[in-house]
């Protein structure tokens, strides 16, 4: 296959990765302003406790990538309360295109790099037309414990992402170990994604390793 020619993956997708997630509790002032721009999304924050995800998958469908994304607490869609993402930055243009047609997942693509600094600690940085904005730095530690959603109620772990007038409903599995983890340093330039930092964070995690099954998404005709 050439590189010109596009890769179609349909889902199911298997994923495998580690990551960071950060808890943080969103205002609905914040989540409309992440949602602005979303048809279907804008003017239906709730706020609420959201997610930041700094991610480094090492196995999917279309190879490995790297994704930041966010879900800046729930909407009121079609009267129910539900999560969804607003933001989603990938490093490969074959997890952009299956994405959004796949899940209806806003995904555009960007460049990453991780390094390691002192006692193991690690800084990432994401750039969009080689100006970098955004820089997390993380600090870790050595305890860790196994995860798993089939332990949690299932609106917890379900998307509904509206793309295209459509609505993409995707109830997403996944197990694996984390650890206690710490933000250190966060600099999020807002006008290409936003700036998550003046928000309350509750909770910071390494996710050491974990698998996740992305199955088909149901797909509706958005009101």
């Amino acid at each position: 296959m050439t590189e010109s020619q596009p890769i179609h993956a349909p889902p199911p997708w298997q994923l495998r990765g580690q990551g960071y997630i950060i808890l943080i509790r969103c205002s609905r002032d914040f989540g409309e302003h992440c949602a602005a721009d979303v048809p279907g999304l804008a003017g239906r924050a709730l706020g609420g406790i959201g997610t930041v995800m700094v991610v480094d998958y090492s196995e999917s469908a279309v190879g490995p990538y790297r994704e930041l994304l966010l879900v800046p607490g729930r909407f009121e869609v079609e009267g129910r309360k539900r999560f969804a993402v607003t933001d989603i930055l990938v490093s490969s243009q074959p997890s952009v295109d299956n994405g959004r047609r796949n899940w209806g997942l806003p995904k555009a693509l960007a460049s990453f790099q991780h390094h390691t600094v002192e006692s193991g600690n690690e800084h990432v940085r994401v750039s969009r037309d080689d100006r970098p904005f955004a820089e997390l730095r993380f600090a870790r530690r050595s305890l860790s414990w196994p995860v798993t959603t089939a332990l949690a109620p299932g609106g917890w772990h379900t998307l509904v992402q509206p793309w295209e007038g459509r609505r993409y409903t995707t109830r997403i599995s996944a197990r694996g170990r984390v650890r206690p983890a710490r933000l250190t340093k966060c600099r999020i330039d807002d006008a290409v994604f936003p700036d998550f930092s003046s928000q309350r964070v509750l909770s910071c995690l390494q996710v050491t390793s974990f698998s996740m099954v992305f199955p088909p998404a149901i797909v509706e005709d958005a009101a």
